[in-house]
């Protein structure tokens, strides 16, 4: 048995409850991987790519992990595997859940939070109902107003037929579940270029700072702090709920906003660099729900590592900014935007901090689903 079938099999155990035992922190290389939306072999085989597996198909004892987030509905539309997708994303989130909380972390991302907000209220047989109209029903405004009356609870047509396509009951209960154990996280700090980096799944801009509060600064840590409370007063809160079997959604406005009948939500997990002239809707930068930002909205002084957006996008959004060779790369692992008083780059690789004045996201997205599985580069950093 090869170690990426070992692994297959593991997460087949993980689903069924099984948790890895602690090989222990001693000497621990982390890595971390962009959205990793993708088949549960195709995670595997990068992984192994890596050696980062053991003959056990667990993570090797030496290795620590960090997903950045995002582990559902890789193809959506186009590949219509929705059972795939599905039983894929929750095989790669539970295989991860099952190592020790010393030896994986896990970013919360919107197609993770969008099972407990947007999807909150969803039976299996509501969802397929509101997916098959949705791919079904022509584009018009018309079949839109129909599908809002029908299914009031899911923000528009293309949630249900695209975005968040692969939806099941089951995922909710899994993502209640490490949500409870408090096995996601919406920050984690770790380092860069001998400074602290803040890991989040779609960055921090100077929004969510004024939200958080100003005397959080520029402090990667003290900004993690505030959005792990966020997150563990908001999983409190519906808690209760959840444990007696209710359905209730959570809460997380107005630093991130679920979207609700006719408005698809926005801010901190769903938000995406991009130039204004890149914009496709006026409510792309949306005051209370934007999608995009900005790159001068970046808080300078902080360096910041981010999943959410694959290379593919970001070449055309940041286009004005990209370097030639950014522009001319098909696919790209491992970038960085970077914002100085003179410029904005968006450039392949990793830039180090251009000075004290400066903002760095390095965007780690390899666009798992489509990417060649040996062009995938992991990050290696150090844990904060």
């Amino acid at each position: 048995m090869t170690r990426v079938e070992a692994a297959m099999r593991r997460g087949e155990e993980a689903l069924a409850g099984k948790r890895f035992p602690d090989p222990g922190a001693i000497g621990r290389r982390w890595f971390a991987i962009g959205d990793p939306q993708a088949p549960a072999e195709k995670f595997f085989t990068v992984l192994e790519a890596h050696d980062l597996l053991s003959d056990e198909g667990t993570l090797r004892g030496g290795i620590g992990f960090l997903s950045m987030g995002d582990h559902f509905d890789y193809g959506g539309e186009t590949t219509r595997d929705d059972a795939g997708a599905d039983r894929a994303g929750r095989t790669v989130l539970a295989w991860l859940a099952a190592h020790d909380a010393t030896q994986t972390k896990i970013l919360f991302g919107n197609h993770d939070s969008s099972r407990v907000m947007e999807l909150a209220f969803e039976t299996d047989e509501s969802f397929v109902a509101a997916r098959t109209f949705a791919r079904r029903a022509p584009k018009t405004e018309e079949s839109r107003a129909t599908f809002l009356s029908k299914h009031p609870h899911i923000p528009s047509p293309g949630i249900a037929g695209r975005d968040y396509s692969t939806f099941t009951v089951a995922q909710r209960t899994l993502v209640q579940r490490l949500l409870c154990e408090g096995r996601f996280s919406l920050a984690v700090v770790g380092q860069l270029f001998d400074r602290d980096v803040l890991f989040t799944h779609a960055a921090v801009t100077q929004r969510e700072l004024g939200m958080l509060g100003s005397e959080l600064s520029i402090d990667a840590q003290a900004i993690a702090n505030a959005l792990e409370k966020l997150l563990a007063d908001a999983v409190a809160k519906v808690r209760p709920a959840w444990e007696r079997g209710e359905l209730a959604a959570l809460d997380l406005a107005p630093v991130h906003v679920a979207g609700k009948s006719g408005a698809e939500g926005g801010g901190l997990l769903y938000h995406r660099p991009a130039s204004r002239a890149a914009a496709k809707s006026a409510w792309d930068f949306d005051v209370d729900r934007p999608r995009r930002f900005d790159p001068t909205e970046l808080p300078r002084g902080l360096a910041q590592a981010c999943g959410h957006s694959a290379h593919e996008r970001c070449a055309r959004d940041l286009s004005v900014w990209a370097t030639d060779a950014a522009k001319s790369a098909k696919h790209a692992s491992l970038r960085t935007l970077q914002v100085t008083d003179e410029k904005i780059v968006y450039d392949l690789g990793l830039l180090a901090p251009a000075g004290e004045n400066s903002a760095a996201l390095y965007m780690l997205d390899p666009g798992l689903w489509v990417t060649p599985a040996e062009e995938i580069a992991l990050l290696p950093f150090r844990l904060s």
